[in-house]
């Protein structure tokens, strides 16, 4: 299975390093997300599901935060230190959800 798959997650966080350092409310990030991983636009619908997500992982990370940053260290490309650690873990497992989409994986 790719979603755990440490390329794949650290992938994820570096496009979550993109999102976490720009300004702009969830919706607007959440758009942002869905036209750098899937070149579209978020439904109202896909909007609602992902802010519910981001909602549960910062509930995650507020639970077992040492746990979560361990999340952050899987790859070998260094984490952002400036960036916010809960926002970036937050936003990397939505990334990684969304890039083992069936829409985000390329088949042949």
């Amino acid at each position: 299975m790719l979603l755990n798959d440490p390329t794949y997650v650290e992938a994820a966080r570096k496009l979550a390093e993109k999102i976490v350092s720009q300004p702009g409310k969830d919706e607007e990030l959440i758009q942002r997300m869905f036209n750098i991983a899937l070149q579209r636009p978020a439904s109202e619908q896909e909007t609602h599901v992902v802010l519910q997500l981001l909602k549960k992982q910062r509930q995650i990370y507020d639970q077992d935060a040492p746990s979560a940053r361990k999340l952050l260290q899987v790859g070998e490309s260094t984490v952002d230190s400036k960036l916010d650690a809960k926002e970036l873990f937050t936003w990397t497992t939505v990334f990684n959800a969304l890039l083992n989409l069936d829409e985000a994986l390329t088949r042949q």
